[in-house]
């Protein structure tokens, strides 16, 4: 319990000096206590948005970018993700072990659930029209897909080990 709790600070925390990001490339600091109590920063390697693809079915992603494994945390298990996803983009039917945790920074658009991983058969009426503000939370194996809406959508989405579900 006290691995989730610190996991919901340091997430939180995180994500509150990050919502406000562009959706082009950038960098990543790290600020850790120095001596006699003075931060220091370290500037990191740049992270980069490349296409999002899903290996079985590249051709039904459009218009979505991700800046995948940006930060891992907690032995490297936890790994927070920059997505974006233009207006009428697509990312098609996918599924993982892992639990997510979609906050939805900008944009609107329709998160949906499939049939198995790769199909793009979708569930008629388990769809949901999220926006600005919403959370999503994703338990393992709940295969899935995302549809921008109107706006372009920029998402953090925090991935972790179903171990912790």
């Amino acid at each position: 319990m006290k691995k989730i709790s610190l996991l919901c600070i340091i997430v939180i925390g995180f994500f509150a000096l990050v919502s406000t990001a562009c959706a082009g490339d950038g960098n990543v600091y790290t600020v850790k206590n120095g001596k006699n109590n003075v931060p220091t920063v370290a500037k990191g390697k740049p992270y980069n948005l490349n296409d999002f693809f899903l290996e079985k079915d590249k051709s039904t992603n459009s218009g979505a970018k991700l800046a995948y494994g940006m930060h891992t945390m907690i032995n490297n298990s936890v790994k927070l993700m920059f997505v974006t996803l233009e207006p009428g983009g697509y990312i098609g039917n996918h599924g993982g072990s892992p639990n997510y945790v979609a906050i939805i920074a900008k944009g609107d658009g329709v998160y949906g659930h499939g049939t198995a991983y790769g199909e793009a058969n979708k569930i008629a009426g388990s769809e949901i029209n999220f926006k600005k503000g919403d959370v999503i939370v994703i338990k393992p194996n709940a295969f899935h897909w995302w549809q921008g809406g109107k706006e372009k959508v920029e998402m953090w989405v925090i991935e972790y080990p179903q171990y912790y579900n």
